[in-house]
């Protein structure tokens, strides 16, 4: 899809703005628009299709956590002795 400004053009007529910064008002906000929906859209897609993939990484990597996390405090204690 492609931006076409004069569709939005009525939009910023309060703000007494020339023809070229409207252009690039509209224009940044519809590349902002159109990589926030890229970026919902594909996380989101790919969660939908593989969710295993995601909630096994998610697992190791608590379970990583926690290991290091006991680890550290098991040494520190010894230390401390």
């Amino acid at each position: 899809m492609k931006c076409n400004p004069d569709d939005y053009r009525n939009d910023l007529a309060s703000f007494n703005l020339t023809i070229e910064q409207e252009n690039e008002v509209l224009f940044t906000l519809w590349e902002m628009m159109r990589t926030f929906a890229e970026m919902g859209q594909g996380v989101q897609g790919i969660n939908n299709i593989f969710p295993h993939i995601f909630e096994a990484n998610t697992e190791r990597a608590v379970a990583k956590e926690l290991k290091k996390d006991f680890t550290e405090s098991s040494n520190d204690r010894r230390q401390n002795k």
